[in-house]
Parts: structure tokens; sequence; C-alpha cells
């Protein structure tokens, strides 16, 4: 079950009669108001306010920036282990893949490395980009005739 405020799972024994808390953004959802899965009405702005309480949060932490090579090279990882494009890696997701996996640095670490969720993202979608075809276009000049 998911929140119907930030997207966040409630996880799988959340009863449908059950009211409580949401562990992300603290709303309190009533019986019968988690949603079953992603991919609700409202899953773009609830993941949009799910990165807006995990940054804040994040930022709270005070963590220590990390190597900027080290901090891409886990969110390239991690967008291959979700199957998505780097610059389409959520926060929420990669969030919960820091709870499951200890070894990838904490969001704190990457938004304290980076400044920002999109920074880092680019600095990872950089480092996965193929090298430019080295040899180029011959000039007319270098042509042997």
């Amino acid at each position: 079950m998911h929140c119907p405020h930030c997207d966040a799972a409630l996880g799988a024994d959340w009863a449908l009669e059950r009211t409580g808390r949401c562990p992300t953004c603290r709303l309190v959802v009533g019986a019968g108001r988690a949603t079953a899965g992603r991919g609700g009405g409202s899953s773009l702005s609830g993941a949009g306010t799910a990165a807006g309480i995990l940054s804040g949060a994040a930022r709270r932490e005070d963590a220590a920036p990390g190597e900027p090579a080290v901090v891409a090279d886990a969110l390239c990882q991690a967008a291959r282990l979700l199957g998505v494009e780097i610059g389409r890696l959520r926060m929420l997701d990669y969030q919960l893949m820091t709870e499951r996996d200890p070894e990838l640095p904490s969001l704190g670490v990457v938004l304290a490395t980076f400044g920002t969720w999109k920074l880092a993202r680019n600095s990872g979608a950089r480092q996965t980009a193929p090298e430019p075809h080295a040899g180029g276009r011959r000039s007319l000049a270098s042509k042997s005739h």
C-alpha cells in the first residue's frame, strides 16, 4: 500500500481498515485511503511531494560530501538496477534503494556532494555518456589523392 499524498510505500501489511501516519510525510492516512500501488492519478504530484520531503530531511542530516565519481557511479548503478535511464531516476526510488542497500551513499551524501538532485543525475549521465568518436572527420587537406 502507498500513501495517497507522497506515494511512499506504507508496507504490504497496511490494512485497508487501519488508520495511521505515513512515515515519510506524516499525513494521517484514514481507513481505506491508502492506494494499492504506484501509478494512480496522483502519482506524479505524490512523487514530487515525497522528493521535497526527502530532500529537506536529507539536508537536515548534515552529511559530509562524498567523492563525486563514487556518488555518480552509485546513481548509475541504481538506475541500471531499476531499469531506467539516469535522467529518469527518481529521488524516492533512490532513497528506497539506499534503505535496502547500505553500501549506496545516502541521499544526504548525494545532495551534499552535488547540491541538487538534478546536478547529481546530470553528473551520472555525463559519466555514462558514450565517448565521442576519436577520429572525427578528416579534413580535406589530410586526404591523399
